[in-house]
C-alpha cells in the first residue's frame, strides 16, 4: 500500500487538491504569459520597469513599484489595481481591459494565497510532466474487498477510503440493461429484452449481456459516431462555400467495421496515418486515410488559385496544421498546434516540433483517391500507382528496376512503335516577336525563344515564322527547359508554370493578315480543369497549362482543318495569349507537312535511353491503369489525384519552414520530418531513406504513434473510452494532457487501465469488459446529500453519473420506439433535407422539407448526411457538435430551444404519430412500454387515459418522449 502512495505523489498533485493551482493554471498563467511577459519577464534585457512576472518569487518581489501581489490580499496587490485599472497606477495591459470574468479569476487566485506550481525549464525540457513519463504500472490497491469486481473497483475504492466515501448500491436491472444498450450500441433494448434481462436469473447473465452488446454490429456504429467527433468529419468542405463531398462516407463505413472487428488500437492508428504505404493490399488500410482528411479544407482558396500566392501558401500552411491538431491531439493528447505561432507557452513542444510535423504532411493533399472492393483488382492498381509515382519522381529503386534487360527491351519496342505515328517536325527561324506586356526575347541557337524581362499580368506574343514553306498540316509549339527558369521552366514564375488560354495560327500576305481555321489542339499533359482543347476554342476563360509538372519539357500539336500553301513573300504568324502573371520561359515553332497519323504520337526529345525507357513505362502504366475497371473512390489524404484548377499532385514534399508568428513571409529555417522531443525514448526525428517519398514520413510518424513506448499513445485512448462510459474522463479534457488541461483525478487507475490495454494486445472491448463489467459501473445513479457536499462534481465516482442521451442517440431511440428504425448498414449517407443551390455553388439544404416518411429516413444517426456550416436545427440545439473543429466532449447544455424543437420540430411530431399508430387497443400501456420500457403504474394509465381523451395518442406520445425518464440515462 505504501508503494501506492508513493506513486501517486509522484504522479502529479491533483487539481480536486488545491483549487487555487487549478484556477492559477487555466487562467492567471495565460494572462501572465500572453499578456505580461513580452515586457516583463527575463527574455528582455531589461525588464519593464524592473517588474518580472514570469516566477512567483519574481510577483513577490515586484519591481519599482512594489511587490506584484500579496497572498490572500487581492486588494493590496498592485497585479489587481493595474488589471482593475484603478486610478494612480498605470492601465494594463495598455491594448485594452481584460475581460471582468479573468480579472475575479485572479483575485480568486492571489486570496487562495497565489499558489504557483513551479517548472523549472530544465524540468520541461526532460518532459518530466505527469503525461509524458514513461508509463509504469501500479500495484493494484487491497481496496474495496467484497465490492471489488474488476481491478479498477480497486482503485475507486481506494480513493473512496481516502475522501471518506462509500459506493451506492447496484442499479436494478431495468436501468443496468438500459444504460448498457445505449453505452455500447447507442440504442436502446426492447421490451422483450428488459424482460428477458429482468427475469435471467443466471450469475452470468450481466456478463452474457455486455457480450452480446459488444458482438453486436451496432457497437461499431455507436463508437464510429464517437470517433467521427474526435476526428471532425464532415461531409462538406466548410469554410465559405461548404462544398459537398460525394467520397467521404467510405471513411465512416471503415470505422465502423474496425469497431466491430476490434482492430488492435496500434493497427489502427498506423491505418489511419499511413495504411495505404504500410498495408498497401488491404484497401480497408487505404481508405483509413480519410481520417486526415475528414476536418475542414479551404476549397475557396486552394484549387483555384495558383499554389505560389501567399493566400494559397498559407491555406496550405493551415491546411497542415489541421492534420497535425487531428493526429496529435486524437492519438496522443497534445495541443501541438499551439506551437504554430512560437514555442508552446505551457508544454515541452518548441516551435520546431510543430514544423517537422507539418513536414509530414508536407506531400498530400485532401482529395479523391481511387480503390477497389475487388483485392487482386485494388492491389494492381495500387502497385501500378505506387510504381507511376516512383518513376515521376525518378526513385533510385525504380531506376534500377528500369535498367533491368528485358524492361529495356520491352521499352525499346514501346518507342518505336509510338515513333512510327509521329510526323516529321521542321523547326521554324523566328522572323520577328511582339509582346504586348513587353517582354524581351532571346533567340537560342537551337531558334528557340527565351523570355525576360517584365512580367505582365496578362500578354500576348505574336511571332512571325521566316522560311515556312506549304503545305504545312499542323502546328508544333514546344516548351523546352532551361537552367535560368525557376525551377528549370519552362514557366517563368517561381512554380515554373505558364498559362495559355488561346493559340491563333495566321498567315500574312503583304499588308492583309488571315486567320487561318485550326483543329483541336493536342498536349502532352492536360489535366481536368485544363485541357488541351482550350487553346484553339476562341475563348479566353479557358486555359491550359504545365502546372504541376515543373522542370519538364511539354509540348503541344494545333492540326490545320485544311493544308496551308505559304508562298514566296508570305509569313505564317502564331499569336499566344497568356494570362494570371504565368508567362512562357522557353518555347521553340515547328511545322510539318506530312499527313497526320490516325494516332498521332507526341514523343518528347530524348536520345538518353534510359529517360526514352522511363518514358515508355510511364505510358505504358497509363495505358493498362486506363484499361482497368471504373474504381470506387474516397475523400482521404493522397498524392494521387486528378488535377482540378491549379490543384494538383506534387512529386516531392514541398518544403517546410519555421514561421515566424506562423507567417508564411518569414520564413525562419526548413525542418525534417519529425514528432514531439519531449518524449523520451522516442526519436524526434525521422531517419528516412528516402525522405523525397511522402510516404516514408507517414509511415515513421504512425510508428512513432503506435509505439509502446509512447506514453501519451495508451494514456490517451484509455482515458477516451472512460470518459465515454461515465460522461467525464480521468483527465477531464481528453485532448489535452498538457499543463492547460486538467490532471487525473484517479492518477493511479489511468496508469493501470494503459499498461493493461497496452500490454494485453490494445483491445478496445477487452477495455470495455473491464469498465462496464465493474461494480463502479454498475453503481446507482442516486445522489447522496452529504457526499454532494464533498464532492459535488462527483469526481471520485461514490455513484454513477447520470447523463442525458446525446444528439444521435436521442433521434435513433425516437425512431426505434416507432418502430421505424432502419438498420440497413453501410453505404452513401442519407441527405435528411430537401439540398438545393445557395450563394454561388454552395449546397442550401431545407431541413424544415424532409418528409420524414421518405425512403432513408429511418437510418441511424451515424448514416445522416453532415453538413459543416448549415447543420441540421433539431440535432444543433440538442449539442450535437460543429465538425468544423474537434470535440474531445460534447457540451450538454439545457435551454428554452430544446424543449422547443423536443415538442414541435417536425422530425417529433411526424414520429410521435407514428408511436401512437403502434399503440393498439390499449395505448398507454404500449406507449410505456415502448418509450419508458416499463409497464406502467394504475395512477398513470389513468392519467394518461384521460390525456388521450383530451388531446389524443400522439400528442400523449410527444409528451412522453420529452420526459426525463425517455431522455436521460441513470
Amino acid at each position: 500500500m505504501k508503494s501506492v502512495i508513493v506513486f501517486a505523489s509522484a504522479m502529479c498533485l491533483s487539481w480536486a487538491a488545491d483549487p487555487g493551482v487549478e484556477v492559477f493554471e487555466k487562467f492567471v498563467r495565460p494572462v501572465l504569459s500572453g499578456q505580461c511577459e513580452t515586457c516583463h519577464s527575463a527574455k528582455q534585457k531589461q525588464a519593464l520597469a524592473g517588474l518580472r512576472v514570469d516566477s512567483r518569487e519574481a510577483l513577490l518581489r515586484g519591481g519599482k513599484s512594489g511587490a506584484a501581489i500579496v497572498p490572500g490580499d487581492p486588494d493590496a496587490s498592485l497585479l489587481i489595481r493595474v488589471l482593475e485599472r484603478q486610478a494612480g497606477v498605470p492601465a494594463m495591459p495598455p491594448a485594452g481591459a481584460l475581460p471582468a470574468e479573468t480579472v475575479r479569476r485572479v483575485r480568486e487566485w492571489i486570496t487562495a494565497g497565489a499558489p504557483y506550481p513551479i517548472e523549472s525549464a530544465a524540468s520541461k525540457a526532460s518532459g518530466t510532466w505527469w503525461s509524458l513519463r514513461a508509463i509504469a504500472r501500479p500495484g493494484v490497491p487491497a481496496a474495496g474487498e467484497g465490492w471489488a469486481r474488476t481491478p479498477v473497483d480497486r482503485f475507486v475504492a481506494a480513493r473512496h477510503r481516502d475522501k471518506g466515501l462509500t459506493p451506492s448500491a447496484e442499479a436494478d436491472r431495468r436501468t443496468l440493461i438500459r444504460r448498457l444498450s445505449f453505452d455500447l450500441t447507442g440504442l436502446p433494448p426492447t421490451m422483450a429484452e428488459v424482460r428477458a434481462f429482468v427475469e435471467d436469473k443466471g450469475d452470468d447473465a450481466y456478463d452474457r449481456l455486455v457480450e452480446r452488446l459488444l458482438d453486436s454490429p451496432r457497437y461499431g456504429e455507436r463508437w464510429a459516431r464517437h470517433w467521427m467527433d474526435v476526428a471532425h468529419f464532415a461531409e462538406t468542405d466548410g469554410y465559405e462555400s461548404d462544398m459537398m463531398r460525394a467520397n467521404a462516407w467510405p471513411y465512416r463505413d471503415y470505422l465502423i467495421r474496425a469497431f466491430n472487428e476490434d482492430k488492435r488500437w496500434s493497427r489502427f492508428i498506423e491505418e489511419q496515418v499511413a495504411g495505404d504505404v504500410l498495408y498497401p493490399s488491404d484497401r480497408w488500410a487505404l481508405i483509413a486515410t480519410g481520417f486526415l482528411a475528414a476536418g475542414p479544407w479551404d476549397s475557396n482558396t486552394i484549387p483555384p488559385f495558383s499554389p505560389d500566392r501567399p493566400d494559397v501558401l498559407r491555406a496550405y500552411a493551415l491546411d497542415r496544421d489541421d492534420m497535425v491538431q487531428t493526429v496529435m491531439a486524437s492519438f496522443n493528447s497534445m495541443t501541438v498546434h499551439c506551437a504554430r505561432c512560437h514555442d508552446h507557452k505551457f508544454d515541452p513542444i518548441p516551435q520546431k516540433d510543430h514544423y517537422a510535423l507539418q513536414a509530414v504532411f508536407a506531400g498530400v493533399d485532401r482529395a479523391n483517391r481511387p480503390y477497389d472492393e475487388d483485392a487482386a483488382v485494388h492491389e494492381k492498381r495500387q502497385r501500378l500507382i505506387r510504381e507511376r509515382l516512383a518513376l515521376d519522381r525518378r526513385d533510385a529503386g525504380a531506376m534500377a528496376r528500369l535498367r533491368e534487360p528485358a524492361r529495356m527491351a520491352d521499352a525499346a519496342v514501346w518507342w518505336k512503335e509510338a515513333a512510327a505515328r509521329v510526323p516529321v517536325w521542321t523547326v521554324a527561324a523566328v522572323g520577328k516577336v511582339v509582346s504586348k506586356g513587353g517582354v524581351q526575347f532571346q533567340v537560342l541557337p537551337d531558334h528557340s525563344l527565351l523570355a525576360s524581362g517584365p512580367e505582365p499580368e496578362s500578354d500576348t506574343m505574336t511571332v512571325t515564322l521566316a522560311g515556312v514553306k506549304g503545305p504545312v498540316t499542323a502546328l508544333r509549339l514546344e516548351f523546352p527547359t532551361h537552367e535560368s527558369l525557376p525551377l528549370g521552366g519552362p514557366g517563368r514564375s517561381s512554380m515554373a508554370s505558364f498559362v495559355i488560354s488561346e493559340v491563333r495560327v495566321k498567315v500574312a500576305r503583304g499588308a492583309e493578315v488571315e486567320q487561318v481555321c485550326v483543329g483541336r489542339a493536342l498536349a502532352d499533359y492536360e489535366d481536368a480543369g485544363a485541357k488541351a482543347v482550350a487553346l484553339t476554342d476562341q475563348r479566353n476563360d479557358t486555359t491550359w497549362r504545365n502546372y504541376p509538372r515543373h522542370g519538364e519539357y511539354r509540348q503541344v500539336v494545333i492540326p490545320l482543318e485544311q493544308a496551308l500553301e505559304v508562298k514566296d513573300g508570305e509569313s505564317m504568324v502564331v499569336e499566344i495569349d497568356q494570362r494570371g502573371v504565368q508567362m512562357i520561359g522557353r518555347v521553340r515553332f515547328s511545322i510539318t507537312t506530312a499527313q497526320l497519323p490516325e494516332r498521332m504520337a507526341l514523343l518528347p526529345p530524348l536520345e538518353d535511353q534510359l529517360e526514352r525507357a522511363r518514358y515508355a513505362w510511364i505510358r505504358k502504366i497509363d495505358a493498362e491503369l486506363a484499361a482497368m475497371p471504373e474504381p470506387r473512390m474516397v475523400f482521404a489524404a493522397t498524392n494521387h489525384f486528378t488535377p482540378s484548377g491549379w490543384f494538383a499532385p506534387v512529386l516531392f514534399p514541398r518544403p517546410v519552414e519555421v514561421l515566424e508568428r506562423g507567417e508564411v513571409e518569414k520564413p525562419r529555417g526548413a525542418v525534417g520530418a519529425g514528432a514531439l522531443s519531449a518524449v523520451a525514448g522516442l526519436a524526434s526525428r525521422f531517419q528516412l531513406e528516402n525522405a523525397n517519398d511522402e510516404g516514408q514520413r507517414r509511415a515513421a510518424l504512425a510508428r512513432w504513434l503506435a509505439s509502446r513506448d509512447n506514453p501519451l499513445t495508451w494514456r490517451s485512448i484509455a482515458n477516451r473510452v472512460w470518459h465515454y462510459h461515465f460522461g467525464r474522463g480521468i483527465v477531464d479534457t481528453p485532448n489535452d494532457f498538457g499543463r492547460m488541461g486538467s490532471q487525473p483525478t484517479h492518477p493511479e487507475l489511468l496508469e493501470w487501465l494503459a499498461a493493461e490495454f497496452r500490454d494485453s494486445g490494445g483491445s478496445l472491448k477487452r477495455l470495455h469488459r473491464l469498465i462496464v463489467k465493474s461494480a463502479t459501473y454498475r453503481q446507482t445513479s442516486n445522489a447522496n446529500p452529504e457526499y454532494v457536499k464533498a464532492d459535488v462534481d462527483n469526481r471520485y465516482l461514490w455513484r454513477m453519473n447520470r447523463v442525458r442521451l446525446d444528439a444521435e442517440s436521442l433521434r435513433d431511440a425516437v425512431i426505434a420506439a416507432a418502430g421505424r428504425l432502419d438498420l440497413t448498414m453501410g453505404g452513401p449517407s442519407v441527405k435528411q433535407a430537401v439540398v438545393g443551390k445557395g450563394v454561388a455553388s454552395a449546397p442550401a439544404p431545407d431541413y424544415a422539407a424532409f418528409d420524414w416518411d421518405s425512403a432513408g429516413a429511418g437510418r441511424r444517426s451515424v448514416y445522416r448526411y453532415t453538413f459543416r456550416t448549415l447543420a441540421d436545427p433539431f440535432m444543433d440545439a440538442l449539442n450535437c457538435p460543429n465538425a468544423s473543429i474537434m470535440t474531445a466532449s460534447r457540451v450538454q447544455s439545457v435551454d428554452p430551444l430544446q424543449a422547443l424543437v423536443l415538442l414541435n420540430n417536425p422530425f417529433m411530431t411526424r414520429h410521435a404519430e407514428h408511436l401512437a399508430s403502434q399503440a393498439g387497443a390499449d395505448p398507454v400501456r404500449e406507449l410505456y412500454r415502448r418509450v419508458f420500457l416499463r409497464e406502467p403504474t394504475e395512477a398513470e394509465i389513468a392519467e394518461g387515459e384521460h390525456y388521450i381523451r383530451q388531446h389524443g395518442a400522439a400528442n400523449f406520445a410527444r409528451v412522453l418522449l420529452n420526459a426525463n425518464e425517455f431522455m436521460f440515462v441513470n
